[in-house]
């Protein structure tokens, strides 16, 4: 009798608990032929088919997990299955991109990394595959300006075409567009179409941030630091953002208030980037516990002050000083100061 097929372990999801749960950070599946069984602290907590239809065989038995993990006696986990649910297909999109990169597939690449859904937790490995798209379009250039070079200017345009259709505005590969034009397509011209106008290299750094490349945006605006007088200060900002950024989880009010004011000065603009709405969700996250915070504080003020003061601290250690909650947290952590 054959052994069978090794279970091989998936992290789905960080998710943490809410306030007073028990429940593990993280949540493990493992992928089962077809299926998909859910973890959390060595108990199975849910089965899911990975290509699930109307004639779902595991239906009854995902819905009884269902309700059993939506009892009172298990907050939060609900929201975490949900979760694992959305990244499913996230999963397949990152899998299919980075099979579309092996095979220089640029533009398809894109599509599949553009599919995969904007809160998904997977940030760290579609930025990855974002700077090695990014690569792969450099080696594309390259590779195009040999090919020119050796006269297959066909083979380079086509190359170069496959490049822009994933960075429209790449300054070098609409030079080497005009560089290596076949000349049937000159033919009558009395001179060759003007080059595309410069693109100033902050302007591309801002860009990378944009797109969550921020290696990449740190690495132009240190090329340019000495020519260009808004990359000096912009490198500052963007190393600075990163700092705090690597930190978001852990960071307070008052840190999470400087990460957004970077992105504005770095972006230039007051509509956050993808990274700028990130940190506002995590703000508006720990604004949600604080109000948890409030209500039971307030709950405690009269019957036990000392449970209700750390309730209270927490509130202001999860808002902003010119946050009303703050406000009020203050002022009945003065008047039970004095009791």
């Amino acid at each position: 009798m054959e052994n069978p097929r090794p279970r091989r372990p998936v992290e789905f999801l960080t998710s943490s608990p809410k306030r007073g749960g028990s429940w593990p950070k993280l949540l493990v599946g493992t992928l089962v032929g077809g299926f998909v069984l859910v973890y959390a602290g060595g108990e199975a907590l849910s089965l899911y088919h990975r290509h699930r239809g109307p004639s779902d065989p595991v239906a009854p038995v995902r819905e009884k997990e269902r309700q059993r993990v939506a009892s009172p006696s298990q907050p939060g986990l609900q929201d975490s299955l949900t979760q694992v649910e959305k990244e499913i297909p996230n999963h397949a999109h990152l899998r299919a991109a980075q099979a579309k990169l092996m095979d220089q597939k640029l533009a398809a690449a894109k599509a599949e990394l553009d599919a995969i859904s904007p809160d998904t937790t997977l940030f760290e490995q579609v930025n990855a595959l974002k700077r090695q798209l990014r690569a792969a379009a450099d080696k594309g250039m390259a590779e195009a300006d040999h090919l020119g070079s050796a006269g297959k200017r066909e083979e380079a345009m086509a190359l170069l075409q496959e490049v822009l259709s994933v960075f429209p505005d790449d300054e070098q590969a609409r030079l080497l567009q005009v560089k290596w034009k076949p000349r049937e397509a000159c033919w009558g011209l009395s001179q060759p179409p003007p080059p595309p106008p410069s693109v100033p290299a902050w302007t591309k750094a801002t860009r990378r941030f944009m797109d969550k490349d921020l290696p990449g945006a740190m690495a132009i605006a240190r090329a340019c630091k000495g020519h260009e007088p808004r990359c000096k200060p912009g490198l500052q900002e963007l190393e600075e953002f990163n700092k705090l950024y690597l930190r978001l989880e852990s960071l307070n009010a008052r840190q999470l208030l400087r990460l957004s004011q970077l992105d504005k000065q770095i972006t230039g603009t007051s509509t956050p980037s993808q990274l700028g709405s990130l940190v506002a969700q995590r703000a508006d996250q720990l604004k949600a516990q604080a109000k948890d915070h409030f209500l039971q504080g307030d709950a405690l003020k009269d019957s036990e002050p000392a449970k209700a003061r750390s309730e209270f601290q927490q509130v202001t250690a999860k808002t902003s000083p010119d946050d009303e909650l703050h406000q009020k947290a203050r002022a009945w952590l003065g008047k039970l100061a004095r009791k």
